[in-house]
């Protein structure tokens, strides 16, 4: 059940996999991957020892299932691609789906059927999925372990971008500097590395902290006093650091400050390569579907027989055919995952002059509304045709 050397690689889809993918060691559910840190959902280990998210349902005897980091914002390998897949056709359509609806879908963003399999299987032995045969052929459902994580995935991502409430001028404060001093002078001393403070900085980063100094941790979002306490804890520092709430009372800009506690210039550049991936589809595909309706009302019922010829997902990017609005949308989805993991989700105010996440935001909310239907549709065909 293990793969050894999955190559499938994405051709034409943002962060997708160029390369070889990293053989399992024959651990259930271990990381395959020295990059992949595990998600950022409450209680979960943010360390590429990929510790266990502690969600039951896995089955007993076997190890509780784990989301990498990697994966879960988007990573580039044919297992991240699934999971993009998982969560936007399988898990809103009864949460099951045969081997071909996935090697179609899968091959539209590049992926080679052996690759697709071995990502089904590595996915089955991490507790997400359950195979079941049925003759010759194999049909996957979703744990439920994989149905809580992607349910909050899934939440994450659609409710990422959108306008919140007004900040009310509050900062969360972590000072842990005593304490990541200690435990770098413990490490040197064993010199074992830095393993606390790489697993310190790894999780509040990714949980929208940002560090203007050693040992100081910020956030806008002062309502994340449970999530930081169990980062300090799970990184063996709650007992020497301390957490404050509190207002900026004066000094120089918080301009400066905010520069020296995150790279704004590389996340809008990320939104930027964006915009530009998928920007131009917005225009392109509204004509080309108005175009498309046409034809539909003058083909009528005959264009179901072309249905055989789309279900081979070769697409080309962001083509308008009917088998490619399949790739279109996983692949606008799996573009835009990276980026609830990667933006801070600061307050307006604090925000560059040239921004451009709100665009970027309103354009996958208009992308994903006008594709979904024409995906979701041809998805539930190629599910059916395995029945």
């Amino acid at each position: 059940m293990t793969a050894t050397d999955v190559t499938g690689a994405s051709q034409g889809i943002p962060g997708a996999s160029q390369g070889v993918i990293g053989a399992s060691q024959g651990i259930p559910g271990a990381s395959q991957d020295a990059m992949d840190v595990s998600l950022g959902i409450p209680g979960a280990s943010q360390d590429v020892m990929d510790v266990s998210l502690g969600v039951t349902g896995a089955g007993a005897g076997r190890a509780t299932p784990v989301m990498s980091r990697r994966h879960a914002a988007g990573g580039e390998s044919a297992r991240g691609l699934l999971f993009t897949v998982l969560g936007e056709f399988v898990l809103p359509s009864g949460g099951s789906a045969w081997t071909s609806a996935f090697i179609d879908v899968m091959a539209g963003l590049g992926v080679e059927q052996k690759a697709c399999r071995q990502a089904l299987m590595r996915t089955a032995a991490g507790g997400w999925l359950t195979a079941e045969r049925s003759g010759r052929r194999t049909r996957w459902s979703l744990t439920p372990s994989a149905e809580r994580l992607l349910t909050e995935g899934t939440e994450r991502i659609y409710g990422f971008g959108r306008a919140g409430q007004p900040w009310d001028g509050r900062w969360l404060l972590i000072l842990a500097r005593a304490a990541a001093q200690r435990e770098r002078q413990e490490a040197d001393r064993l010199q074992v590395g830095r393993p606390a403070r790489h697993r310190l900085r790894t999780r509040l980063s990714w949980a929208g902290f940002g560090s203007p100094a050693p040992g100081v941790w910020v956030s806008t979002h002062a309502d994340r006093i449970d999530e930081a306490q169990r980062v300090l804890d799970e990184a063996g520092l709650l007992g020497e650091s301390q957490i404050f709430q509190a207002r900026w009372a004066g000094g120089g800009p918080l301009a400066a400050m905010v520069t020296q506690a995150w790279d704004l210039a590389s996340i809008e550049r990320s939104y930027e390569a964006f915009l530009t991936e998928f920007g131009g589809a917005s225009s392109e595909t509204a004509t080309s579907e108005d175009a498309g309706s046409e034809d539909a009302g003058s083909e009528g019922a005959g264009s179901e027989g072309a249905g055989s010829e789309g279900a081979s997902l070769e697409g080309e990017g962001h083509g308008n055919g009917t088998g490619d609005s399949l790739a279109r949308l996983a692949g606008l989805v799996h573009a835009w995952r990276r980026f609830p993991f990667l933006d801070p989700g600061l307050p307006a105010e604090l925000l560059p002059a040239r921004w451009s996440g709100v665009t970027a935001a309103e354009l996958f909310t208009r992308l994903h509304t006008r594709w979904s239907p024409a995906a979701t549709a041809e998805w539930r065909r190629l599910n059916q045709a395995g029945d």
